[in-house]
C-alpha cells in the first residue's frame, strides 16, 4: 500500500515538474520510472516470460534520462552515477541479471 502511495506522489511530482519547467525532460522521465518501480513494488506488475515488464520499461526510461543528462548539458558525476544506479535497480526488479542470462 505504501508503494502505491509513493507511485501517486511520484506522479504528482512529475506533473508539477512538467508544468513548472518543461525543458527538464530527464527529470520527468525519472519520475515516471519511479512510478513504474513503485507499482512493481506494490505488487502491480505485468510479467512476460519471467521478466517484469514495468521494471524493464522503467529501466528504459532511466536509460533515456541518462543519455539526455550526458548529452544535454554538462551533468555532474553524482547525477550520472545515480541514474545508472536506478537502471541497475530496475533491472534487478525485472529479474534481469547474470543468472537470468544463463537460463536463457
Amino acid at each position: 500500500m505504501l508503494a502505491l502511495a509513493g507511485a501517486v506522489l511520484f506522479l504528482i511530482a512529475a506533473v508539477i515538474d512538467l508544468l513548472q519547467d518543461p525543458i527538464q525532460l530527464n527529470v520527468v522521465l525519472k519520475l515516471v520510472g519511479f512510478v513504474l518501480l513503485a507499482l512493481v513494488l506494490g505488487g502491480i506488475g505485468y510479467t512476460w516470460s519471467r521478466l517484469d515488464v514495468l521494471a524493464l520499461v522503467a529501466a528504459l526510461l532511466f536509460l533515456i534520462a541518462l543519455i539526455l543528462e550526458f548529452t544535454g548539458y554538462p551533468a555532474t558525476t553524482d547525477i550520472l552515477l545515480t541514474t545508472a544506479g536506478f537502471i541497475l535497480v530496475s533491472l534487478f526488479l525485472a529479474g534481469v541479471g547474470p543468472r537470468t542470462l544463463r537460463r536463457v
